[in-house]
């Protein structure tokens, strides 16, 4: 009795990582289908510029069959905060492209300040003492109007009741 039950453990194991498999090749291939719609016609209703690239977060296949896949933007290699585009498709044809930006107009990506005035401009606004060294990266930040070249600095600390608190501030 002992060995038909651990088959059967065995046998329900195999199907749910085959299950998992098949669901993970899905995505994958969602994936792929969604990013060959973002470098061919859906290129310009991404508001997409020349050195765009995307980076898949995740995808969703929906029942019916239809795929939603998320992308991170990046812009010469900077991320692009507020420019993740989801591309709606069904057997690699797309439906709708969901995003925030409305251009493909960049900025220079030459700071006006170092990262060290990002940081000591937004240390003045975390009222916590930090527990690691406060980090900063150039980025470009389009969730208000046209893309604007800034720093994402990262403050973490504790607050008073023992919260761990990670802020971003855009400098």
């Amino acid at each position: 009795m002992r060995v038909h039950v651990l088959g059967a453990a065995i046998c329900c194991a195999l199907s749910l990582s085959a299950v998992a498999t098949a669901a993970d090749l899905s995505a994958d291939a969602a994936v792929s289908r969604a990013q060959s719609l973002l470098g061919n016609h859906a290129a310009a209703l991404a508001n997409r510029a020349t050195a765009d690239a995307f980076v898949a977060r995740d995808s969703i296949v929906d029942a019916d069959g239809s795929e939603h896949a998320r992308f991170d933007r990046t812009y010469q290699g900077l991320p692009v905060i507020g420019g993740d585009v989801v591309v709606h498709s069904r057997r690699g044809v797309m439906r709708q492209l969901s995003q925030s930006m409305d251009t493909s107009v960049r900025p220079s990506i030459v700071p006006g300040i170092d990262a060290d005035t990002a940081v000591r401009a937004a240390g003045a606004q975390f009222d916590l003492a930090p527990d690691a060294a406060p980090r900063a990266s150039l980025a470009l930040y389009a969730r208000q109007g046209a893309p604007r070249l800034v720093y994402e600095v990262i403050y973490s600390g504790i607050k008073p009741d023992q919260t761990p608190t990670e802020m971003h501030y855009i400098v």
